[in-house]
């Protein structure tokens, strides 16, 4: 391999090995190369439950940093807490150096960001942020924006200093890119995910009664509870259907006894989180697929 061709880049994003493999996704790790543009993709997780270092893959090395516990007043937690983002920001220095990487990509605006724009100061590297999601849209919508230091002002500042000193903001939609602009972002990049077509194997039955599926995050911003009015609509219309819902999160307990107190169960099938393979599966044997506030979802559906 020549030197043009020994590109490497480092990502820090807020997750673990364990929880991205309980969710099936750790496959995506491999996709960082970009199908080989990249000789190594380094992974940083500052806020792991454990510290270690595995290779996931030939050139995709995850460094893995445990959070540690803060404890005493509110101010002191705050002061350890930025005490650690520090050194969580020189730990990624060092493996930025150490490494020749050409850019560090963060996966927020936030603490990924805040990490990633203080180890790319000196010496200067190329960082850049991506954006998955309208950040305002999401605390209109449900109030569930990101917070910082539990605040979301303290958020909002920081979101806007990061886009506007980040030397690339890579976004998921044109939509998305037009939030970043207003956010103070200076160069966006249109960088979308595409969804794998679906396999040719898979051949959609007659499902009796008619299978509605729907694959999403259960969180308020994703309107799951319009799933029971609509359940129930169906019922009273006397409709056969069966719905299957594919996905976990912070209202999935609430949700569940909500469907119970509608006396629903029979209609509603919770199926948890399911890996993409299972996902596919459930969309290609669905009548409907229903995607209520959908991106990548809506494509994977589509395809």
């Amino acid at each position: 391999m020549d030197a043009h061709s020994d590109r490497r880049g480092l990502f820090i994003l807020n997750a673990d090995l364990d929880s991205l493999k309980a969710k099936g996704v750790i496959e995506k790790i491999s996709e960082r190369t970009e199908e080989g543009y990249l000789s190594r993709a380094i992974t940083l997780h500052p806020m792991a439950l454990q510290t270690r270092v595995v290779e996931v893959g030939p050139g995709l090395p995850v460094h893995e940093l445990a959070l540690p516990e803060f404890s005493g007043s509110r101010l002191r937690r705050w002061f350890g807490f930025a005490g650690y983002l520090t050194r969580a920001a020189f730990h990624a220095r060092r493996l930025a150096l150490s490494e020749g990487v050409s850019f560090v990509r963060a996966q927020d605006p936030y603490y990924s960001g805040l990490i990633g724009y203080l180890a790319t100061r000196w010496p200067r590297i190329p960082f850049c942020i991506s954006i998955h999601a309208d950040y305002d849209k999401m605390e209109a919508l449900a109030g569930s924006s990101p917070k910082v230091m539990g605040s979301h002002k303290i958020a909002k500042r920081l979101e806007r200093y990061l886009l506007s000193r980040a030397d690339q903001v890579l976004v998921i939609s044109r939509y998305i890119g037009l939030y970043a602009k207003r956010s103070g972002a200076r160069d966006v990049v249109l960088f979308r995910h595409l969804p794998e077509p679906a396999h040719p194997e898979l051949t959609r039955p007659d499902a009796d009664p008619p299978l509605i599926s729907v694959v999403a995050r259960l969180s308020k911003e994703k309107f799951v509870y319009d799933l029971i009015d609509l359940a129930d609509i169906l019922r009273k219309r006397g409709i056969a259907f069966r719905i299957c819902l594919a996905g976990s999160g912070a209202e999935e307990k609430s949700f569940r006894e909500a469907v119970q107190a509608r006396g629903l169960n029979s209609f509603i099938e919770m199926a948890g989180f399911l890996p993409r393979e299972r996902v596919l599966e459930l969309r290609a044997r669905s009548t409907v697929c229903i995607c209520l506030l959908d991106g990548f979802s809506l494509l994977e559906a589509a395809a």
